[in-house]
């Protein structure tokens, strides 16, 4: 799964990265952030059909991904199967209609060592795109906001060694191919390219054991703190 993620780039390195033409001015100066955890706002590229046609743009997505027919406090949806996303009565419109990229610099895992919790950073080189599915939703007091979560697959190399999956990281066809507005013809096919997708960029990732202190999601001091993702060992 990928509940912890980083992403240490500046926000016109995103632009750049993902020729995102419009963002919102909130994220002009957004910091790099080590720690990003559930329930947090998250940046995502996302292609929209306007009168003018297509555009893409970055905007700001609250990670746990809500439906309209949920009611009161719920577990945030962070993570969708890649597997079962396109037919699962809760992503199905999602993966239809509403795709969106999350971009990473990598992501946390945990392995059971010592008698307790080891967190892993898993990265690649340089900055990722992960697949994922975004809903509106209306909020207690009245107005819209964008909610997402990520897809996931199984896991495979420098992942796999930490956790059974990983988030559905593209290639720069298979992104271009997931962002393109527009309602999907066929899911299943999309499905397909995901899954090797991931597979191809996962060959160039690799993992390595942080201090546990990252453990403290609460500890918001972590969220701008570069250390936690050097290497203990």
């Amino acid at each position: 799964m990928c509940g912890r993620f980083a992403i240490n780039d500046d926000m016109n390195e995103l632009l750049e990265a993902f020729v995102a033409e419009h963002g919102i001015q909130a994220l002009a100066d957004w910091p790099a952030t080590f720690s990003i955890a559930p329930t947090d706002e998250i940046p995502i590229v996302r292609d929209r059909l306007l009168d003018d046609g297509p555009r893409r743009e970055i905007a700001l997505a609250r990670w746990g991904l809500r439906t309209a027919w949920m009611r009161g406090p719920a577990r945030p949806l962070i993570n969708a199967r890649l597997e079962t996303a396109a037919e699962k009565p809760t992503f199905r419109r999602a993966f239809a209609e509403r795709r969106c990229v999350v971009p990473m610099s990598g992501y946390f895992e945990w392995l059971e060592e010592d008698g307790g919790k080891q967190p892993y950073w898993v990265h690649g080189d340089g900055l990722l795109a992960a697949a994922a599915i975004a809903e509106p939703v209306r909020r207690e007091d009245g107005e819209w906001e964008l909610t997402a979560a990520v897809l996931t697959c199984e896991a495979v190399d420098g992942a796999g060694a930490v956790h059974a999956r990983m988030p559905v990281f593209l290639t720069a066809d298979a992104r271009e191919a997931w962002l393109a507005p527009g309602r999907l013809d066929d899911p299943t096919a999309m499905t397909g390219l995901l899954g090797a997708s991931a597979i191809e960029v996962a060959a160039g990732i690799t993992s390595h054991a942080v201090d546990r202190r990252i453990n403290r999601a609460a500890d918001r001091s972590l969220r701008h703190d570069p250390s936690v993702l050097e290497p203990i060992r």
